[in-house]
């Protein structure tokens, strides 16, 4: 079974908060394919990839790796010999399938989130790990194809618009979508700055420290990761987000839906299929499934900037969401919730 690893967040039923590795559970639970989600906290994360075997998403000038997540094992595969290849290169591929390999699991096994702080051993999970959202997508449509729910756009169905000709056609080479630019944006304005917020209490000062790390460096990441910038010195005090009504709120939501505007136009003349319109064609695709994790994302944590979003033409957005709640959801049992 594939297992994704995410960050818990302090709402009632621990729903994380990260576009990102929404993304990855929207993929699979459409795909239909069995996973459960796990909770690691960022403070443990870097010890955690390591023993997983995960590649870094990031290779800082001074050599520091840096991890994010999501990131997913899959049991179903032994990961390859060499930890150094490259788990992003189109022709890293596992070494085999295999039936039962508990028992090498639980030689290396990490005895509790406790021993994760020290680290263990220098073991390494014997399971395919793999880090960064676009590897992850890619590793669940080589290994679990379904010709009928296709993850990326097919040729045919990309080049029958103009407009979708913007998203690849290729799992080799997956170009971004011209609006993941915009959600980023909004995430960054809205969003990031409330993650100390959401966050449980043992987690608050990491994301306080890492929002000013990420200031301080001028950038947002792919993933939810650490930054390659030091600190040290810097003021973590926590950034507010822009009031509503304000110049600044103003601004970044008519920014936004400028940016949008040629997605939502996209998705009005759309011809509807049983259960579309969707973006490439009569099925969702990966920009589907953007479009899905970052307005979830929005909605839960900025419902009023959600609500600006879908105003007017602006709810072929959040039809669009309507459709794909149900696998962008995060369900726990009673018991998971309470053994958490």
């Amino acid at each position: 079974m594939i297992t994704l690893y995410e960050f818990p967040s302090n709402l009632s039923d621990q729903t994380p908060i990260s576009p990102y590795t929404a993304l990855i559970r929207t993929a699979l639970n459409y795909r239909r394919i069995p996973f459960q989600s796990e909770f690691i906290s960022p403070r443990h994360l870097r010890t955690f990839a390591r023993y997983l075997g995960a590649e870094p998403t990031e290779i800082c000038p001074d050599g520091e790796k840096k991890w994010t997540v999501p990131i997913i094992v899959d049991d179903a595969f032994l990961r390859r010999p060499s930890v150094a290849v490259s788990l992003h290169e189109q022709d890293a591929r596992p070494s085999g399938k295999v039936d039962d390999v508990q028992a090498e699991a639980e030689k290396v096994a990490p005895t509790g989130l406790g021993g994760l702080e020290e680290g263990p051993s220098g073991e390494v999970s014997p399971f395919l790990a793999i880090s960064d959202s676009l590897a992850i997508l890619r590793h669940i449509e080589r290994e679990y194809p379904d010709p009928e729910r296709p993850i990326f756009p097919l040729p045919s169905s990309a080049a029958s618009t103009p407009t979708a000709a913007t998203f690849s056609s290729s799992i080799i080479a997956v170009e971004t979508p011209e609006f993941f630019d915009a959600l980023c944006r909004l995430c960054e304005v809205f969003v990031d700055p409330l993650a100390p917020s959401f966050a449980p209490v043992e987690d608050e000062e990491f994301w306080v420290n890492s929002l000013a790390t990420r200031r301080a460096a001028g950038r947002s990441d792919d993933d939810d990761a650490e930054s390659c910038t030091d600190t040290a010195g810097q003021d973590t005090a926590t950034q507010t987000i822009p009031k509503l009504g304000s110049s600044e709120f103003e601004s970044a939501v008519q920014e936004a839906r400028k940016a949008l505007q040629p997605t939502i136009s996209l998705l009005l003349h759309s011809s509807p299929s049983q259960d579309g319109p969707w973006l490439t064609g009569p099925t969702p695709t990966y920009p589907d499934f953007i479009l899905i994790a970052w307005l979830r994302t929005i909605e839960i944590c900025a419902p009023v900037l959600y609500k600006r979003l879908v105003e007017g033409d602006g709810k072929a957005l959040g039809v669009i969401l309507e459709r794909g709640r149900m696998w962008a959801r995060f369900e726990r049992t009673k018991e998971e919730w309470e053994m958490s």
